[in-house]
């Protein structure tokens, strides 16, 4: 409609500029000028009728090809983003981001600065840190996962607490593991009774403990208590 009333509004206004000098004119005047006027409404009236046929070729484009909808730009954004954006480890699908580039020590800033409980541990060095905000509770030595059982890094939160659980798999069967903390599917921290090797990485993937640094941070965490497990 908008387009409509230009096209009316062009036609009008050439129409109506070249008809009312031709009116208004003596008639001695418009005998005498009428041959000159009248070629240049002529060529007014083509010039009109060429821009409406000009308008009318693009409204026509315009009809076969819509623009996109906002729906449709939302639908091609998240398309794009979904490209994107990495996809989550089914391994670990309590991980909070498991972005291999992910840069833990700005999250470490905001756990410090949040004062609330959570635990840091570190692959490399094989230890453990019970932080409350900035303020270091208590740390002690862990054993991680194995080079061919490497414990996942990233970002979790305790899913529940058991005071002992059996734990299984191939090669393995123990009936009463203690103070068990799982964090994403089987994994977990708990005590180890089995062995005394804290300091080095021999287990299946789980985060072994001294039994009774177990029962302290088991004590300690609550469900949700968020875990940060790095290099």
């Amino acid at each position: 409609m908008f387009f409509q009333n230009i096209i009316r509004l062009v036609h009008k206004g050439f129409s109506k500029s070249f008809s009312t000098t031709y009116l208004e004119a003596s008639h001695h005047q418009r005998y005498k000028c009428y041959g000159k006027d009248k070629s240049r409404y002529q060529l007014a009236s083509k010039l009109s009728w060429f821009t409406i046929a000009m308008i009318s070729g693009i409204l026509l484009i315009t009809d076969l090809n819509p623009p996109a909808t906002l729906a449709q730009s939302n639908s091609s954004l998240t398309k794009l983003q979904n490209r994107s954006t990495p996809k989550p480890n089914r391994n670990n699908s309590n991980s909070i981001n498991n972005n291999a580039n992910h840069n833990f020590q700005s999250v470490i800033t905001q756990m410090k600065r949040s004062k609330r409980r959570w635990i840091e541990v570190r692959i490399r060095s094989q230890r453990l840190y019970a932080w409350e905000g900035d303020r270091l509770a208590f740390r002690s030595n862990v054993s991680a996962g194995k080079s061919n059982s490497p414990t996942p890094t990233g970002l979790f939160t305790i899913q529940s607490k058991h005071n002992t659980a059996p734990m299984s798999g191939e090669g393995y069967n123990i009936p009463d593991v203690p103070f068990v903390m799982y964090y994403d599917g089987n994994y977990a921290i708990h005590g180890a009774y089995w062995h005394r090797k804290f300091g080095v990485p021999v287990s299946r993937g789980c985060i072994n403990l001294d039994p009774d640094q177990a029962a302290r941070l088991f004590r300690w965490t609550d469900v949700g208590t968020p875990i940060v497990i790095r290099e």
